[in-house]
C-alpha cells in the first residue's frame, strides 16, 4: 500500500510541475 501513496505523490508533483512549466512556458521535466 505505501508504494501507491508514492506513486499518488509522485502524481501529484508532476501536476504542480506541469501547471509551474506552464506559467513560465518551460517543458515539463519527468
Amino acid at each position: 500500500m505505501w508504494n501507491v501513496k508514492i506513486l499518488e505523490h509522485k502524481s501529484s508533483q508532476f501536476h504542480t510541475n506541469r501547471l509551474a512549466s506552464k506559467d513560465q512556458t518551460a517543458p515539463p521535466s519527468g
